[in-house]
């Protein structure tokens, strides 16, 4: 044939070809062919096969593109396809190449045979296999009394939209790549797991329920990557356990009514709970090993004994791998009405709270642990004066300090002593809310104690230090009350990212060689002066707000020294910074503006040097100077910015004749 000849064959071809792959053909079973399978094997890629209602013995196999659909009937009238061969699947999909398989309306039932969980999925006892390059859609579909409903291996993409899978001994098993979709569809009553997913399978389930399996609702091991949203998993012996390196998000999910565990965590899995209900279940939560677990907006309710239990022996849930990993349970999350508690911490040996497993009172918890123990202490109100005198750690299970019922709030019983008073070792305080009393915290003698997030309200003093005693407090608020800290005795003060404000006195107190240091602190609204250091007191400031004080934002008097940097004194009612007697200041790159006085007030001072500050808009000087006798060395001005200050930037005291130690005019501008 010349090359001429075949070119006319192709092109005589060609419209034949175009016209096969655009129109497919629709097979009817029974009327066409009296079984499914000689349908199939009659059709071609992307044919439909129309089945009528009815029973049919069968064992397909499918590896072309192709619809399976039964034909329009009356309601309750199916189509059943059940398994005639014993180790066979009701319904194999196998892609050697890309395939497209859809199946609507049908029933899949009867698949048998031998099986062990060391052997792997049994695809052989299958309502539905599929294998290698298919793409599987399952519409409105019924796969019931199998060993396994929907067995999905290798490659593949298969959606399952709604469906019911239920009476199998596995609702649906996917190893391998596989990727699965579910949607609107219930997997309930399987003798062992609604759907187990491991290997590397990603799964999506959307308004499914699954309910009422034998062991789990769910399984994910492996390197699964799953996402659940508005989906329900009730009444299983598990709700859902997710293990190995495993990913699981469950967004808008209920996990109620379950045996056991609403969700079991283990390994290095991580799990993600967002606005779910974990509810009525054993415990909520139970995690072992070392998993991450994260939690937010989510409602922990009625649950027998814990909302959240790591695997512990006082959490009830002691196992042979304890609970490594980590819990990021944020403060929008509630816990109600949970027989044991809302979460068990493994780590703490005494829980204070009205659970039947925890003491009723801090005091009683304290009287019972031992040296160097941990105490947590559940939201609720405790009037009681607490003493301390050994290595404690005392910490609110909740810092949601916008609603006070969310927290551990304490009073005290006799309002005219300490409501927490150390005497000795070494204690830490999270998470509290002190509310009234002549003092909330007060430290004694050779004491170390830390306050971590920590309120205190309406207090005549909020926290009180002597004898050498040691304090470091972070993130912690003071608010409506006296005086906030007060140092004497060569007690010593850390205090960052703190805020005292409303308070009828001082905020800062020191004195008696006491130290303190203040890093990113506000001082706001203090009825007096918001800091006040006398008797060779000692502060650094670093990074703070001195605003609004009734009187100085600070003084300093009786050799008292500090220094200060990259600080703010604004708005004071008296002046913004005041030494007296033979006080001492380095103060640099701060601002101090808009004081009622001076900015700066020196009536007396050994040591003073003012450098590159920014001075602005003070009611009486920038800087005013009144020399004493006590003047000591001479003073440093240099590099400072002056501008509105109502009586001038310097008074022309702060300049003495044939004084070589004042900065020149120009150093300041």
């Amino acid at each position: 044939m010349t090359a001429i000849r075949r070119a006319l064959l192709v092109l005589s071809v060609a419209p034949l070809l175009v016209s096969i792959a655009v129109y497919a053909d629709t097979l009817h079973v029974p009327e066409d062919y009296s079984t499914i399978q000689a349908a199939i094997d009659a059709a071609q890629s992307d044919d439909t096969i129309t089945i009528a209602a009815g029973t049919y013995h069968e064992n397909l196999a499918v590896k072309r593109s192709i619809v399976l659909s039964s034909a329009p009937a009356e309601e309750d009238v199916l189509v059943e396809i059940d398994s005639v061969n014993t180790g066979t699947p009701v319904l194999l999909v196998q892609g050697t190449s890309h395939i497209d398989v859809t199946l609507r309306g049908i029933t899949l039932s009867g698949a048998d045979g031998w099986w062990s969980t060391e052997a792997g999925p049994p695809v052989g006892a299958s309502g539905i296999a599929a294998t290698g390059e298919a793409s599987l859609s399952i519409e409105e579909c019924v796969l019931s009394d199998n060993l396994v409903g929907v067995c999905l291996l290798e490659q593949v993409e298969a959606s399952l939209l709604g469906c019911a899978v239920h009476g199998n001994d596995v609702g649906i098993w996917a190893m391998g790549s596989v990727s699965l979709s579910i949607a609107e569809s219930s997997v309930c009553s399987n003798a062992q797991h609604g759907v187990h997913l491991e290997g590397q399978a990603t799964g999506s389930f959307v308004g499914t329920s699954i309910s009422a399996n034998g062991i789990y609702g769910c399984w994910f091991r492996d390197s699964v990557d799953v996402t659940m949203r508005g989906s329900a998993i009730t009444e299983n012996r598990k709700g859902v356990q997710v293990a190995d390196e495993a990913n699981a998000r469950l967004i808008s999910c209920e996990s109620s009514d379950n045996e056991l565990s609403g969700v079991h965590v283990l390994d290095t899995c991580v799990v993600d709970l967002e606005q779910c209900t974990i509810e009525r279940n054993q415990h909520g939560i139970v995690a072992e090993g070392g998993p991450t677990v994260t939690a937010s907006g989510c409602v922990f309710r009625d649950n027998v004994a814990w909302g959240i239990a790591p695997s512990a022996t006082r959490c009830g849930t002691a196992s042979d791998v304890p609970f490594s990993g980590t819990l990021e349970i944020g403060d929008d999350n509630e816990f109600e009405g949970n027989g044991a508690g809302g979460i068990c911490r493994p780590e703490v040996d005494a829980v204070v709270g009205p659970g039947d497993r925890e003491y009723p009172s801090i005091q009683d918890a304290l009287h019972n642990v031992t040296d160097g123990g941990r105490i947590l202490v559940r939201p609720g109100r405790y009037v009681e004066n607490l003493v301390i005198d050994k290595n404690v750690s005392i910490v609110g299970e909740s810092a949601s300090f916008y609603e006070e019922s969310r927290v551990a709030v304490i009073e005290p019983r006799d309002p005219n002593r300490p409501t927490m008073l150390a005497t000795g070792g070494s204690i830490h305080v999270e998470d509290l809310l002190f509310i009234g009393g002549t003092t909330a915290f007060q430290i004694e003698g050779d004491c170390l104690a830390s306050l971590v997030n920590c309120r205190i309200k309406r207090a005549d003093t909020a926290v009180r230090a002597g004898s050498s005693a040691d304090v470091s407090m972070e993130y912690c608020g003071i608010t409506t009350g006296g005086d906030g800290v007060v140092l004497s005795d060569a007690a010593r003060l850390d205090m960052i990212w703190c805020w005292l404000e409303m308070g009828r006195g001082v905020g800062v107190m020191l004195s008696g060689s006491s130290r303190a240091v203040l890093r990113n602190c506000e001082i706001i609204e203090e009825g007096e002066h918001g800091l006040a250091a006398t008797d060779a007191a000692y502060a650094e400031l670093l990074s703070s707000w001195f605003v609004d004080s009734g009187s100085d934002g600070i003084i300093l008097e009786e050799a008292a020294s500090a220094y200060m940097c990259d600080c703010i004194i604004e708005s004071n009612m008296s002046s913004g910074i005041r030494l007296r007697d033979s006080a001492g200041l380095l103060l640099l790159a701060s601002y101090i503006e808009e004081n009622t006085g001076s900015g700066i007030a020196i009536e007396g001072g050994q040591d003073v040097r003012i450098l590159a500050n920014e001075i602005h808009d003070n009611g009486d000087f920038g800087i005013a100077c009144a020399w004493g006798d006590d003047r000591g060395r001479r003073p440093a001005f240099l590099g400072n910015h002056f501008s509105g200050n109502r009586s001038g930037d310097k008074q022309a005291t702060c300049t003495v004749a044939g004084d070589t130690g004042d900065a020149d005019p120009e150093e300041d501008q």
